[in-house]
């Protein structure tokens, strides 16, 4: 574990290559699509977890903690419906799988968001970790073959 750059720490999910030091988390462009709503709205997730994020690092106060992790849980859900959708529409093959992997994160986030409305939970950066993880890792995976489907269909111009 010592073989990690500086200000990477192992996230929730351990030790992977998709761990990224938080100062410099931010949209990588080999992360695009080349369909442009999912584009769009990856890169608005990016943008809402460095919020975050920063709120965590630099101590947020309870209340905008409360509101950024809010406005975080809703933004994802309005992404997985517009994926579930095109996949829909498009007749993706993948969709029973993708969208198993969505329902899992949204039962996590909403577990998050709970115990920490309740105060059982407090948010670390570990929490951050396991959020940026899952993305990248979800990103280069799951979004890539759903990507690469809607583009050999047409499904590009939405």
């Amino acid at each position: 574990m010592g073989d990690r750059p500086p200000g990477v720490r192992p996230g929730i999910l351990g030790c992977c290559p998709s761990e990224v030091p938080m100062s410099s988390f931010s949209w990588n462009p080999a992360w695009a699509m080349e369909v442009p709503a999912i584009d769009r709205q990856h890169r608005e997730l990016v943008h809402r977890m460095e919020l975050l994020a920063t709120a965590i690092a630099l101590g947020g106060e309870r209340e905008e903690l409360e509101r950024t992790l809010l406005f975080l849980g809703d933004y994802i859900e309005v992404h997985f419906r517009t994926e579930e959708d095109l996949m829909v529409a498009y007749r993706y093959p993948g969709k029973e799988r993708h969208q198993a992997i969505h329902n899992e994160l949204r039962a996590r986030v909403t577990a998050l968001v709970e115990s920490y409305l309740e105060g059982r939970q407090a948010l670390h950066m570990d929490v951050m970790d396991f959020l940026i993880a899952w993305l990248v890792e979800h990103l280069a995976a799951e979004d890539r073959l759903l990507a690469n489907h809607l583009r050999a269909v047409g499904g590009v111009a939405i």
